[in-house]
């Protein structure tokens, strides 16, 4: 959503390749595409799902690695149910994020479904069970219309003229009995229509306890996990279905959801499968798209969870369709029809390269294209620094020190720069014993060509030829090309690891396995109890000194942030006097101060510092480390303390923005305070702030009474620390505008 626009950097340099190459947000933005089977099957089953009236619902599955365009697929979609009239298509799409389908149903789920459109979709939904009574009752088809065009309001009617509300409930309740037997629901979604009891249940439906007034009219249970998440998609589903022919809804990166690494419990796949079911039987097209592991989650049987296809986005582009492409870019641009800057060898090259993989394809020659400016000539060196450069890269000591970072975590003894079989033997950048061998880890930075892979298969076989039960792998710090990866491939043990920050730690723990393994089964079931118990003892040392340095660490932070408050305390004496007296409006301020002070109680970090001076434990650190004893917690408060410094920078600008004011903000001012939020949002998507609603399950209880309330305190709020601030930005934008986007389109 906070990507750039493709339209504003055409105006910049004239670059007709999009960055990113799929935003499903951008539906009004052209996008060029070529036709590739995944993309045409998926559109010949939209297609005829679209053409038929009947209730026969589709879910289609869309598999494959990244960068093959899942996403764009998606977005194909999308655009297709965009292009008919509002009456006979809604859609919508939710982008997942880690932590299950109740983190999902929380914090993306509801916020494509917002409350507003919500309470107008309920209002719509009342109308036409309302209008559906009255048929045949000598009411005037006139009022029966206006009902169902919401030119009258369906609660006042019914008010008006002593209408069994009852009656219309029960219909109401009915009707989501195809998604659940709760009637639940439907009270909620009725009571969501007065103005006096709609945040209550909103806060209900994002999951929380439900209010004594709700107890009183009998909802009493809670929208608490992974089933009940599941149930209440279907329910919203349903509801925005309406009375609408058609409605496609897109799940995406559902990897992240369902991991392959452990199956998912039953009844959480049941639940999955009862929505599936829904979709089918209530005429809505389901895509579910991500990483083959999803698959590998719900299991391979189809019939199981009624899905209607399965297609994979894993074949790359041929030659002949990036030509295509590349020729249909062009003609937006100054270079008019042909391939522009690109020539046909130049374009059998980058094929080559990428293995046709869409988004390397697409990022490749978003850089050469700006790369060739002056020239107005794409050659290969502009090739090979593209491929560098949009890999992703960090620095070498980076990569080392997760590497080590991560043995360390799984307690496994490793040398670096060792000399495999003596002194003069073959050197591994890291090499973990295992009994009499061992496996040895390789790093290196993008390789492009032959000389390169022979060079990095020179070392493995040396090392092999050393040790001849030892085990290889590589990790590639930057591109990897196609026509060498089949290679590297079979010359080391295991398939080359490309680097990737965001899932490095899974991705090198599962390599690790499949690299020590068999060389641990080889040595029968003793050898291996023996060996894990010599880990554990190790995993035990390397947490008491994980603590020990955490101490330091601690006192760090505080030192940091007082000179940073006394920083901020310096610039605001010099800012002028009217700005500097001039409060946040009270619901803007309540706005930040939610956020900052939610942060703060997360994590308990304040409580615990200033115990380790206090009566209950003098001169004592053992609060501060009891609460925060294993590296995963250390890391997640790390990110709690950063967004809790990027909310106070946020709040600072916009303070400052107000402070300029002279009476109700301008387009051109309310544009300026867009830009802030949209930064805020932008920094947001690079914390992993889905961590922060795991904290309290990472921290162990507090021993002093005073913590003891506090953390009572924050599991009766149970507050959802993404959903909160993935909606910040939204939420001060709309403080002062007095109006935001809907979440749903398609109305």
């Amino acid at each position: 959503m906070n990507a750039p626009n493709p339209r504003e950097e055409q105006l910049i340099d004239d670059n007709p390749f999009p960055r990113p190459s799929a935003d499903p947000w951008e539906l009004d933005v052209e996008v060029v595409s070529v036709p590739t089977p995944a993309i045409d099957e998926s559109m010949r089953l939209l297609d005829a799902h679209l053409a038929e009236d009947g209730p026969e619902g589709v879910v289609l599955a869309v598999s494959g690695d990244y960068g093959t365009g899942k996403t764009h697929l998606a977005t194909r979609l999308l655009r297709k149910a965009r292009s008919l009239r509002s009456d006979d298509a809604r859609y919508a799409y939710v982008g997942a994020q880690e932590g299950g389908f109740h983190t999902l149903y929380r914090g993306n789920f509801l916020a494509t479904f917002n409350r507003d459109d919500v309470i107008r979709h309920i209002r719509e939904y009342y109308a036409h069970i309302v209008a559906d009574s009255l048929e045949n009752t000598g009411f005037p088809p006139e009022v029966t219309r206006r009902l169902r065009e919401l030119e009258l309001d369906p609660q006042h009617f019914v008010t008006q003229f002593n209408l069994a509300e009852s009656t219309f409930l029960q219909r109401l309740n009915a009707d989501l009995a195809k998604v659940t037997r709760n009637e639940e629901y439907g009270t909620a979604l009725m009571l969501l229509l007065r103005n006096d009891l709609a945040d209550q249940v909103w806060e209900w439906l994002r999951g929380e306890e439900p209010d004594p007034l709700l107890r009183e009219r009998g909802i009493n249970s809670r929208i608490d996990d992974e089933p009940r998440a599941l149930e209440a998609m279907g329910v919203l589903a349903l509801l925005y279905r309406g009375r609408s022919r058609h409605f496609v809804l897109v799940f995406d990166e559902l990897e992240k959801v369902l991991p392959s690494s452990s199956r998912p419990p039953a009844e959480t796949i049941a639940a999955f499968r009862a929505l599936t079911d829904l979709a089918t039987r209530q005429g809505i097209f389901l895509a579910l798209c991500g990483l083959p592991e999803f698959l590998e989650a719900i299991g391979q049987n189809n019939a199981e969870h009624a899905i209607t296809a399965t297609i994979s986005t894993d074949d790359g582009l041929s030659e002949e369709q990036v030509l295509g492409y590349i020729e249909q870019s062009m003609a937006a641009t100054s270079y008019g029809r042909g391939l522009g800057p690109f020539s046909a060898d130049i374009v059998r090259f980058i094929c080559l390269l990428t293995g046709g993989n869409a988004r390397r394809v697409v990022q490749i020659c978003q850089s050469c294209y700006r790369m060739a400016l002056e020239s107005r000539r794409v050659d290969r060196s502009m090739v090979r620094r593209a491929a560098k450069g949009r890999s992703e890269v960090v620095d070498e000591r980076t990569v080392r020190k997760q590497i080590g970072a991560e043995l360390q975590k799984q307690a496994r003894e490793y040398h670096t720069d060792h000399p495999v079989g003596g002194e003069d033997g073959p050197r591994a950048p890291y090499w973990v014993p295992v009994y009499d061998t061992g496996c040895a880890i390789f790093v290196t930075d993008s390789v492009m060509d032959e000389a390169d892979a022979e060079r990095l298969i020179a070392n493995a076989r040396a090392v092999r030829s050393t040790a001849p039960r030892s085990r290889t792998a590589l990790i590639v710090n930057g591109f990897l090309a196609e026509p060498v990866r089949r290679d590297l491939e079979e010359r080391f043990s295991e398939p080359p690891l490309i680097y990737a920050r965001e899932r490095f730690s899974e991705d090198f723990e599962f390599l690790l396995r499949r690299l020590t393994g068999p060389l641990e089964a080889a040595e029968g079931e003793t050898a291996v109890i023996r060996a894990n118990i010599s880990r554990l003892a190790v995993a035990q040392t390397n947490a008491q000194r994980y603590m020990e340095e955490l101490a330091l660490q601690v006192e760090s932070m505080r030192d940091t942030t007082e000179r940073q408050y006394a920083a901020l305390a310096r610039d605001l004496q010099g800012l002028d006097p009217r700005r500097r007296h001039r409060p946040l409006p009270d619901h803007v301020e309540a706005i930040f101060t939610e956020a900052v002070t939610e942060l703060e109680a997360l994590t308990g970090l304040d409580t615990a510092l200033s115990e380790m001076f206090g009566a209950e434990s003098p001169g004592s650190i053992s609060g501060v480390l009891l609460r925060l004893h294993n590296s995963e917690a250390v890391r997640t408060v790390g990110v709690a303390k950063l967004t809790e410094a990027v909310v106070t920078a946020f709040r600072t600008a916009v303070e400052e923005w107000y402070g300029q004011l002279d009476g109700p903000p301008s387009a051109d001012r309310l544009e300026r305070l867009t830009v802030f939020c949209r930064a805020f949002d932008t920094v947001l998507e690079d914390l992993p702030i889905y961590q922060l609603n795991t904290l309290n399950d990472l921290l162990p209880r507090p021993s002093s009474r005073t913590a003891v309330i506090e953390q009572r305190a924050r599991s009766r709020r149970q507050i959802d620390m993404y959903a909160l601030l993935s909606e910040l930005g939204h939420r001060v934008r709309q403080a002062f505008s007095g109006a935001g986007p809907g979440g749903l389109h398609g109305h």
